[in-house]
């Protein structure tokens, strides 16, 4: 049978500040590490790095927050507060830094305020669980596997995860208010109603808070007093949620279809069964996450062994807590929560298709909450069991830390994705974009290749492997993808840029000039849009105005390699050695194996007799290209300005062993009285 609900026992300030001084510190612990990893190639590059709306407080920032998401645009779904919060770090780093809108090192600022967003989630998941009525053990225990659980990383360390947690943060802040009897009577319902739309403006899934705070009410519904009164009360303030969220399901909706993520065609009684197979899923990845990766089914089937086993296993706990007395109306009402909460991601809904560990962040809560009454009620609470709680928190913590080690670079994510599932087509593409942006065309180009034949009508895939193609010299293969795409797609932006490169690589400047413009013209902040047009007026002998697209492009894409290495060389050309010198400098950071830099600043400095600092890049050029014979002839010319005539000679001759007829080398050598003959 189930009981009546159970009221909460105040909490004293003692027990309470030691358990709020507990979950900072394992927040703290398990996350920590995530603060300084950089941007990840999976929507923060385009959605925020390189995405001049929400770089700081503007007025075009704030009108485009609240702009209609158009289709083909990163921006898919109309979220607001989160382009709003995004802003907030910006605009705060900004004024840190006494203003001029250098966000170098932002990805600290934005990781940071995740962390501090996910432990205030963690202290309203604990103060939640204490307004429902669970005993001070469970509470404790809940919301510390709710701080620590690695099914959290995706929401936490991905910067662009932000969603996720601000959802959360007005979620529970609504409903802890409903919950708490004292908040209920002294906080208006209007303000309930505003928390929920703040929580749908961070995140869609949130439209289902009405249907939870009806199940909490009934819940708490007891046959004293007049019930009829009562019930007529409820339903008077359950009205104007379900109105806001029915008006916030159709906002959304109308968003999905117009920015293209409306889920598949699969009819409405197909929807409801895949809540099955995704509730199985998220019950393993939840007790076992050592397999936790980005590697995501593109499917689920509905009847496998895992699936009736988590069925099962779910319909034994819950029999065995009738069974003990222990189904309690709080105990049934995280039953609900966690079941309610899994519906907007199980496909039923249309603000969300995928299955994806960012997706549990709002059911994990109810979950956290019934693996610890699970603990408590099946385990005699003892010292030994204490200790194997503790263990389990430490063990979860461990895994935690772990995977934010795994967002610390791209292609180590998407790597350990394909190593829990090597034939995942969209971590093998992610991969191989993360390759291209790396220069890397000779890995990226296989892993295309196997893609294309699982799926040959991608676009995406066919532009990326003409990339590919294109950067090994391959142009004629990839102008016939391109034109292949085109066809079928005319407006495709990645086959039209692609296309432009091409073309500036045969030298057919007009042309290139012309697509690069064109695409322009619809995205006035295209990155490769403005390099490709800062290349072409360079190649045509315009270096000033290729300085002006070129400067506009560092504006947008303050760390993108390939916009620092095109303004280096314009400004280079431009005898502006100071700001050329400054980017490649930071083009090197950002790629230290890429010789252009590193030859380009020799060059500088000797241009300008700092020799010392020329030895200094010929010196790291070497050791990236060591059989190129310029390299040490260069070194050796350098030596040679600062009077360090052994260490010339042996460079020079170093030339001469690896190219014999170096003229240079070998004019040098005669000029110092040496002579070289190769043995």
């Amino acid at each position: 049978m189930m009981h009546e609900p159970a009221k909460p026992h105040p909490l004293s300030w003692r027990r309470t500040s030691r358990d709020v001084c507990l979950l900072l510190a394992l927040c703290y612990i398990c996350f920590v590490n995530a603060i300084p990893n950089p941007f990840i190639d999976y929507d923060d590059r385009y959605g925020i790095e390189y995405n001049p709306n929400v770089h700081g407080i503007s007025a075009d920032n704030l009108a485009h927050a609240f702009s209609s998401p158009q289709k083909g645009e990163w921006r898919m779904a109309f979220l607001p507060l989160r382009d709003l919060s995004i802003i907030y770090d910006y605009s705060i780093l900004d004024m840190w830094r006494g203003g001029g809108g250098f966000y170098d090192g932002v990805e600290r600022q934005l990781h940071t305020t995740n962390l501090i967003l996910h432990t205030i989630n963690v202290l309203l998941v604990y103060f939640l669980l204490h307004a429902i009525g669970l005993e001070a053990r469970v509470i404790l225990l809940g919301a510390a596997l709710f701080a620590c659980h690695p099914i959290h990383v995706e929401s936490v360390t991905w910067i662009s995860g932000r969603k996720d947690l601000l959802s959360g943060f007005f979620f529970l802040s609504a409903l802890l208010i409903r919950c708490h009897p004292h908040a209920r009577e002294k906080i208006p319902n209007l303000a309930v109603i505003f928390l929920l739309i703040m929580a749908c403006l961070s995140k869609a899934t949130a439209v289902i808070f009405p249907v939870l705070v009806i199940a909490l009410d009934l819940s708490r519904f007891s046959s004293q007093g007049d019930r009829k009164k009562r019930m007529h009360e409820c339903i008077n303030s359950w009205l104007p949620l379900l109105t806001a969220g029915f008006i916030l399901t159709l906002v959304h909706a109308y968003y999905a279809v117009k920015g293209g993520t409306a889920s598949g065609t699969n009819s409405g009684p197909e929807r409801l069964l895949n809540i099955i197979p995704v509730y199985a899923h998220y019950f393993w990845q939840f007790l076992f996450p050592n397999h936790l990766s980005l590697a995501y089914p593109g499917e689920l089937p509905v009847l496998t062994l895992r699936v009736l086993l988590a069925w099962l296993v779910t319909v034994w706990l819950i029999y065995k807590l009738v069974r003990a007395g222990k189904l309690q109306a709080n105990v049934l009402l995280l039953f609900v929560w966690l079941g309610v909460c899994l519906l907007p991601v199980s496909g039923i809904l249309m603000t969300s298709t995928l299955v994806a560990d960012r997706y549990f962040y709002l059911p994990s809560m109810a979950a956290c909450g019934l693996l610890a009454v699970g603990l408590v009620s099946f385990i005699r609470w003892n010292s030994a069991v204490r200790v194997l709680a503790i263990l389990a928190v430490v063990s979860l913590a461990g895994l935690t830390i772990h995977r934010n080690t795994l967002w610390s670079d791209s292609e180590i994510l998407w790597r350990n994705a394909l190593e829990h599932s090597p034939g995942n087509t969209k971590a093998q593409f992610n991969l191989a974009n993360n390759y291209l942006r790396k220069a890397k065309p000779e890995r990226a180009a296989p892993l295309l290749l196997q893609i294309r034949k699982n799926l040959p009508d991608s676009d995406d895939v066919s532009v990326n492997l003409a990339t590919s193609l294109m950067a090994r010299g391959e142009l004629k293969e990839a102008e016939d993808l391109c034109e292949k795409v085109l066809k079928k797609t005319p407006n495709d932006i990645g086959a039209t840029l692609v296309k432009g490169q091409i073309l500036l690589a045969r030298g057919n400047t007009e042309q290139a000039g012309f697509i690069f413009t064109g695409v322009l013209h619809e995205h006035p902040n295209s990155l490769d849009a403005l390099i490709g047009l800062a290349r072409t007026l360079e190649a045509d002998g315009a270096p000033s105005r290729a300085f002006e697209v070129v400067n506009k492009a560092v504006t947008v894409a303050p760390d993108s390699f390939e916009a620092l290495r095109a303004f280096g060389d314009i400004t280079d050309r431009l005898g502006i050695a100071a700001k050329a010198t400054q980017a490649y400098e930071r083009a090197r950071e950002l790629r230290p194996k890429d010789p252009h830099g590193s030859r380009r600043l020799g060059e500088i400095y000797f241009k300008e007799g700092n020799y010392n600092f020329a030895v200094i890049n010929y010196t790291r050029l070497i050791k990236i290209q060591p059989n190129h014979p310029d390299n040490h002839f260069r070194l050796g010319q350098s030596y040679l300005k600062m009077n360090r005539l052994s260490d010339a000679v042996e460079s020079f001759v170093q030339t001469l062993k690896l190219e014999a007829g170096h003229a240079g080398a070998k004019e040098a050598l005669e000029n110092l009285g040496y002579s070289y003959t190769r043995s």
